[in-house]
């Protein structure tokens, strides 16, 4: 979302939205609704708590670690049965037509799930047998240990510190050159001080310029689109 949150066509379209929110033209959820089926995701369009990146909602096709519930028959035995009440209060609820996403807090990792509204029964799980399939069966084995109050370990497809650190490095690369910053200051703040000090020559040819290149590139194509793949931790 970070990435996203970059793009200014998303910014414009996310500033108009809660100016819509704000007159009373159009409800929270019905545009946000409308940014997540543009966009992939988006956090909530609330006036009261913009930009909030702790509720940030995906479209469930492009994430097979939001788990998609399901009406079922009851159960033969009353204990195997999992409702509605037994996901707990969630930490934000998305209306989206007749289909409620729930982002369910957990210290680990947020749990994200979807499921019909008004249903107070048994919950079923829909499992496409597709490609996805281990990661949605980690992402339900997660859930199973949230509803049951145990540990559940950190989400699949999650970001290696690695990964995430050098996103990170980007972003800050990214900002930095939109404040104005010089290549040559990017890379003496994010990679050698002594940079500052090269002669023309010397940083024309200089690896640190050619990895600040790299990093200002690599992060456009994450905010032109390209953030759509981190949700699949690539």
């Amino acid at each position: 979302m970070r990435y996203l949150a970059r793009n200014e066509n998303f910014q414009a379209e996310y500033a108009a939205a809660l100016g819509d929110v704000e007159s009373g033209i159009t409800t929270a959820d019905d545009v946000t609704t409308w940014l997540i089926a543009s966009w992939g995701l988006s956090y909530p369009v609330d006036p009261n708590a913009p930009h909030d990146m702790s509720r940030i909602h995906v479209q469930p096709a492009l994430s097979p670690v939001t788990l998609e519930l399901t009406d079922t028959p009851a159960s033969p035995s009353p204990h195997d049965s999992i409702t509605p009440a037994n996901l707990g209060l969630p930490h934000h609820c998305l209306q989206c037509g007749d289909i409620q996403h729930l982002i369910l807090a957990n210290a680990a990792g947020d749990i994200r799930v979807t499921l019909s509204c008004g249903n107070d029964g048994p919950l079923g799980l829909q499992l496409p047998l597709d490609r996805d399939l281990h990661v949605r069966l980690a992402a339900t084995e997660r859930l199973r240990r949230h509803i049951s109050g145990l540990a559940c370990g950190p989400p699949p497809l999650l970001l290696t510190h690695l990964k995430q650190q050098r996103l990170l490095v980007m972003l800050r690369a990214w900002d930095g050159r939109a404040s104005g910053a010089s290549a040559r200051e990017l890379a003496a703040v994010l990679i050698d001080a002594r940079v500052a000090s090269y002669g023309a020559a010397l940083w024309s040819d200089s690896r640190q310029r050619r990895q600040i290149g790299r990093w200002l590139s690599d992060a456009r194509k994450l905010i032109y689109g390209g953030y759509l793949s981190l949700l699949r931790g690539e």
